[in-house]
């Protein structure tokens, strides 16, 4: 009887170790990765926005058309930001979206403005707390 046969190979061991360590890593990764990119449900995916056209008036107002799309027949609130050349924030302005059984709606909105504008949008929507 040889050692190998009494006490094992230690390198045959060792490199199962370490494929087995690779694999529950990689497992893992795999994991965090779906749960981060679209495995968790999160309010943020039952709302659906675009901006569909925007008019700029003058330094002091600019209005947009939007849409908003739900499956849910809940209140919502969009934020709008109207931004400078520099991206800097000049108007915002939350918009009380009242609940309602139609799934897609277009609104209108003005936004008053403390420098011009060069374009406006919807940044997010939500669900408010109750």
């Amino acid at each position: 009887m040889t050692l190998e046969d009494r006490y094992g190979n230690k390198k045959r061991n060792r490199i199962n170790k370490i494929a087995g360590i690779s694999f529950a890593s990689l497992m893992l990764l795999i994991g965090i990765a779906f749960l981060a990119f679209g495995g968790m449900p999160s309010a943020s995916k039952e709302i659906e926005f675009r901006d569909l056209a925007m008019q700029i008036h003058d330094d002091q107002l600019v209005d947009i058309t939007f849409e908003v799309t739900t499956a849910a027949n809940k209140d919502m609130v969009c934020a709008l930001d109207a931004l400078s050349p520099s991206y800097a924030t000049v108007g915002l302005k939350l918009v009380d979206i009242p609940a309602s059984t139609d799934r897609t709606r277009i609104f209108e909105e003005s936004v008053a403005t403390i420098y011009k504008a060069t374009t406006i949008t919807v940044s997010h929507c939500w669900f408010p707390e109750v």
